[in-house]
């Protein structure tokens, strides 16, 4: 996921992905969610509205998903 996400801060979202899905999405999400965090943080309530237990764990579980899928493409189709 390293490489992953070095490759996504540098603009580099296609080799992100190529090398790790998990790790690009994880990223995205990241760069979406950290300013939203602060601004919030900062401002002392959320800035929209804030997300309810059933949307992180659905957002947890689709992330689990999307990474075990792609290890296991890796692990089984890998040359």
């Amino acid at each position: 996921m390293t490489t992953s996400w070095a490759h996504l801060v540098r603009g580099r979202a296609g080799a992100a992905f190529r090398d790790n899905v998990g790790g690009a999405v994880l990223g995205l999400a990241t760069i979406v969610l950290a300013p939203w965090s602060l601004v919030s943080g900062w401002r002392g309530r959320w800035l929209w509205k804030p997300m309810g237990e059933r949307t992180v764990f659905a957002a947890v579980g689709l992330l689990a998903a999307v990474i075990l899928i792609d290890w296991g493409v890796r692990f089984f189709l890998a040359p």
